[in-house]
This record gives C-alpha cells, sequence and structure tokens, in this order.
C-alpha cells in the first residue's frame, strides 16, 4: 500500500471493521459514509477529588507508558487528512476521529498502524431518542 501519510502494516483489516463495513467495503461502488476511526492510544486514568461546593470533579489524568496521545492523535489526524484530501473531525476525548470516507480509503485507513477501530458515525434522527 503506498499513499501520502499512510504506511503499510500486515494486520488484516478485518480486525479493525465490523462486519457491517467489512461487508460495504468489499463491495463496489464510490459512495460515501460518515465514520468514526478509534486511534490505538494509550489509556488514560482519572483520578477525581471534591470541589468546594461538594461536587465530584476531575482532579488528576494520567496517560499509561508516558506516551503523548495527543500527539499520537494529532498525527493520525494529519495522516488521514492527507489520505481523504479534506479537513477530519478530531474527536479528543474519545480518542477518535470523524472522517467521510469511500471503500477504497475506508480499506486503507483500516490498514494505518494507530487505527485500532473503524466504526459507523450512527446519526439520531428526529423521533429516535427514547423519552
Amino acid at each position: 500500500m503506498s499513499g501520502p501519510g499512510l504506511t503499510c502494516v500486515r494486520r488484516p483489516p478485518h480486525q479493525v471493521l465490523d462486519a457491517e463495513l467489512k461487508a460495504w467495503a468489499e463491495g463496489e461502488g464510490d459512495d460515501q459514509r460518515e465514520l468514526i476511526v478509534e486511534a490505538r492510544v494509550p489509556k488514560r486514568t482519572v483520578s477525581l477529588g471534591n470541589s468546594p461546593s461538594g461536587r465530584i470533579l476531575p482532579r488528576e489524568v494520567e496517560t499509561a507508558k508516558n506516551v503523548d496521545r495527543n500527539s499520537l492523535l494529532e498525527e493520525l489526524q494529519h495522516d488521514l487528512d492527507e489520505l481523504l484530501g479534506t479537513r477530519t473531525n478530531l474527536l479528543r476525548s474519545a480518542g477518535a476521529v470523524a472522517v467521510r470516507a469511500n471503500r477504497e480509503q475506508l480499506r486503507r485507513i483500516a490498514r494505518h498502524p494507530l487505527v485500532r477501530a473503524v466504526r459507523s458515525n450512527r446519526r439520531l434522527k428526529p423521533g429516535d431518542v427514547a423519552g
């Protein structure tokens, strides 16, 4: 695999795609889907504390392995921006990037070494919210 910003890794894409996306990626056509690309970032540990009013608030956030989580996320976003030719949406707290991609782009995204999983970005439609 070649292309700007993407490195070849020998991991089958089905390991990061759910069954629905895997079937779509193997199909034909130029249509696009909105996707959430989850990054391979270290887990975070949050220590909680109390505010003066008694509310529980995050006191300290630590990232495992002393790795700069934000740098990894920004690197993945940069690579996806180059692959897709457009600016993607970084979801920093979720450790993910929201994108629109076609099948060929999805297959390339799934092979990126910083990608843990790719999921459909399911949006709620009016009337779908349980009350």
